[in-house]
Order: structure tokens, then C-alpha cells, then sequence
């Protein structure tokens, strides 16, 4: 069965396929945006109803990040979409335009800058670049923050002496929402993280541990009294307790598991008023002690098993170096034999009536079977203790002789006729090309 051939670049084929599948990814993307923009839609502040907790710039910037900066127009449409269906278009179009052009830019700057340090695959590995990554969002989202505070002062809709208070709001809250929702979606975006997610989700010991977090969530936002950030170091517990058996895996369900906890309680028709602003600087540094944990416990696991191969391979040099030092001493004890009783031969051959013919061409054999042995040997200490092996360019009449030497002992006395022949423009080859060969 074959593919179908795909259209030629720069074909009309080519370019409606584009164009399809380029509307098709934003006719999801803008509902998605839009559902995360209502769902955090809480405790809005100002003419532009700033919120504390804004994960929808995340998936924009995943979005860019892995699909392209070509992007950016169904992202700012989709900014523009989000600020008539949820916040009531606050300032008119022509100002929404405008700054959703901004944080559209904004935005794509982030996700260029993380699509370099997450290179090559987007996916966090070591705690370098989860530091970076920690790093770029909070620069890039301050730059972002201030820049659409400022545009709302220049277009008197906000009064100057507000600029920090509604900076730092919106700040704290595009930071918080993109750090706790980018490695979600980048997770969801990898198949093999995926996969190990699944795995990991289907273990009993998993499922006990997000047990006892979603009991966590309960106590703290349903059955403890009071302001809900009074209790939630709560949450803490289980959250180490999962990143420290599961790694950022283990962290990366923990989150999830506390996103949604958090979303639903929120939205609950009797909740009791939140400050939002103290909850999501928790849940921060929750999150980002979870990522933390999580990444050094998958350094230490990739530590701890290149440190078992190296010891591995240590007791594998030293046995080597052993049987060596073995084989060696009876190999050379061989050869010496075989040449004292070539010796001996050819001084009786020297006499009248002696006829060492028959065997000499045996004891050349196993003179010749002896250095070949003491050489394999040689070659395999020197490996083991140097970690290399140095190729040599080989005579073709030596390799074919070598393998129609193993193939004669095989056939044995059987009825089997072996030919073997060099072609002459074959004299040398290289070990590569006679291993693959």
C-alpha cells in the first residue's frame, strides 16, 4: 500500500492544502483560547478586566512555538474573539485591535525565544532548561505587561498612578497562567511524554497518589473554613510526594489534577469569594516546586544508570584485562612449541632420509592459529582500556583466506565443494566496508 503522493510545493494543490489545513488549526485553536479565557475569568480589574490568572497566552504560545510564527494573525483574531464574547469588548474595537497586536508580538517573542532553548525537540530536560524557560516567561511577560498598561495609560483608560498596581496584576497573572500551562501542553505535544504519562497514570501507586491530592483539594477549597490560602501548603505534601516518585511526570498530573480542581471550585455557584491574586502566586510556587522536583529526580535516575553502564563497563574492562593476562600466557607457550618443533624438523630434515613435508604445513598452521588468537586477545585488552578501537585498511586476499579457513572447519568432512575467489581490482578494503560486506 502507498501514500499518496503529496502536491508539489508551490502548486495550486499545495498551497489550498495549506490554506486548509492552516484555517482547520485555527478553527480549533480560537474555541480553545476562548474556553481557557472564560474559564480563568476571575476577580477582573480595570476598564479591560485584567484577571489574575490568564493560561489562554500558554496555549498561544505553544501554538507558535511548535506551528510557526505565521500563526500570529489567528492568535491575535482569536485575542480580539476572547475580548467580545468574555470581557465585553471594554474599550471598543479600534483599542482591542491595538493592543491585541501588541500582545500578539509580545507573545511571539516568548515563543521564539523558548523554541531556541527548548531546542531541539520543545520538551524540558534538565533543570537548565526549565530555568530558562522559568526565566524567559517571567522577563517576556513583564515586558508584555508593561507594555499594555502603558498603552491603557496613553489612551487615558487608566490613571498614571495605576500603571504599577495594574502592570504587576497583569504580570503575576500572564506569568503564572503561561508557567503552569506550557509544560502541560508541551507534554501533550510529545508523544513520547505522552506515552510514559499514560503508563504512569494506569500504576496503582499514581492513582493512590492523586487520591490523596484531590482529597487535599477538597479539604482545602471545600471543607477547611476560611480563605482557601490559609490552607493550601496542604497541597504541598502530595505534590512532592508524586514528583519525587514520579518525576516531572508525576509533577506534570499533580498540576493537572490541581488546575482542574481549582477551575471547578471557582466556578461553583456557592463559592466562597477568593483572592485570586494570593491564590495564584501559591499554586506558582507549587507548580514550580513540583517542575523542580520533578526534573532533578529525572537527572538523578539518567545519573544514577550512566553511572551503572560506567561501572559496567569497568568490570567488563577488568574481566577482559584478566582473561587477557589468562589466555596469553598459554597462547605464547603454543607458539613457542610450535616453533622449537619447526626447528626440530628442519634440523632432522637436514639429515639423510628425514621428510618433515606432512608436518610442517600443520605446525605453520598452528603457529599462524596461535598469533591470531594472542592478536584477538591484544586488541580486545587494548579496547577495554582505551575505549577505541583503531581500523586499518585490510588485504581482501587476507579476509577471504580468513573466512574460507572458518567455512572449511564448518563443512568438515561433508560432500561441499568451497570456491573463493578475489577480484583484482579488490586488494584492500576498509573494516567497514568488510563488516557490512
Amino acid at each position: 500500500m502507498h501514500a499518496p503522493t503529496p502536491p508539489a510545493a508551490n502548486t495550486p494543490g499545495a498551497t489550498r492544502s495549506a490554506v486548509l489545513r492552516y484555517l482547520r488549526d485555527a478553527a480549533v485553536f480560537a474555541p480553545c483560547y476562548i474556553a481557557l479565557d472564560w474559564a480563568s475569568y476571575i476577580d477582573p480589574v480595570g476598564p479591560f478586566n485584567i484577571t489574575p490568572w490568564n493560561p489562554q497566552p500558554g496555549l498561544a504560545i505553544v501554538w507558535m512555538q511548535l506551528a510557526g510564527l505565521g500563526h500570529a494573525p489567528a492568535v491575535m483574531l482569536a485575542i480580539v474573539l476572547a475580548d467580545l464574547i468574555v470581557r465585553d469588548a471594554p474599550a471598543g474595537l479600534p483599542m482591542m485591535a491595538l493592543t491585541a497586536t501588541a500582545l500578539t508580538a509580545g507573545y511571539a517573542l516568548i515563543a521564539q525565544a523558548l523554541r531556541r532553548f527548548l531546542a531541539p525537540d520543545n520538551t524540558v530536560h534538565s533543570t537548565r532548561q526549565l530555568t530558562l524557560f522559568v526565566a524567559t516567561v517571567v522577563a517576556g511577560t513583564a515586558g508584555v505587561g508593561a507594555v499594555f498598561v502603558g498603552m491603557l495609560v496613553g489612551a487615558s483608560l487608566v490613571p498614571p498612578a495605576a500603571f504599577l498596581e495594574y502592570a504587576l496584576r497583569f504580570w503575576v497573572g500572564d506569568a503564572v497562567g503561561i508557567l503552569v500551562t506550557i509544560p502541560l501542553l508541551l507534554a501533550a505535544a510529545d508523544a513520547a511524554r505522552r506515552a510514559s504519562l499514560a503508563t504512569l497514570a494506569r500504576k496503582p501507586e499514581t492513582m493512590l497518589q492523586l487520591g490523596v491530592l484531590l482529597a487535599a483539594l477538597w479539604l482545602v477549597f471545600g471543607l477547611l473554613p476560611g480563605d482557601p490560602t490559609r490552607w493550601f501548603y496542604l497541597l504541598f505534601l502530595p505534590m512532592i510526594w508524586i514528583a519525587v516518585r514520579g518525576g516531572l511526570n508525576g509533577a506534570l498530573l499533580a498540576v493537572f489534577a490541581v488546575q482542574v480542581g481549582i477551575v471547578l471550585s471557582v466556578h461553583q455557584p456557592d463559592a466562597a469569594p477568593l483572592a485570586a491574586l494570593e491564590l495564584q502566586a501559591l499554586l506558582a510556587a507549587l507548580t514550580l516546586s513540583g517542575f523542580f522536583l520533578g526534573i532533578m529526580v529525572e537527572e538523578r535516575a539518567r545519573a544514577a544508570a550512566g553511572l551503572r553502564e560506567s561501572l559496567r563497563l569497568a568490570a567488563a574492562g577488568e574481566m577482559a584485562g584478566a582473561i587477557a593476562h589468562e589466555v596469553n600466557q598459554p597462547l605464547t607457550a603454543l607458539a613457542n612449541y610450535g616453533e622449537a618443533a619447526r626447528m626440530l624438523l628442519l634440523r632432522d630434515a637436514q639429515r639423510p632420509g628425514g621428510d618433515p613435508g606432512a608436518l610442517l604445513p600443520l605446525l605453520d598452521k598452528m603457529r599462524a592459529e596461535t598469533s591470531r588468537a594472542a592478536e584477538i586477545v591484544r586488541r580486545l585488552r587494548d579496547f577495554f582500556r582505551e575505549g577505541t578501537m583503531r581500523l586499518q585498511p585490510l588485504e581482501a586476499a587476507d579476509v577471504v583466506a580468513s573466512a574460507r579457513r572458518i567455512a572449511q572447519q564448518l563443512i568438515g568432512t561433508r560432500p561441499v565443494t568451497l570456491e573463493t575467489s578475489t577480484a583484482p581490482a579488490c586488494r584492500r578494503c576498509s573494516p567497514t566496508a568488510c563488516r557490512s560486506n
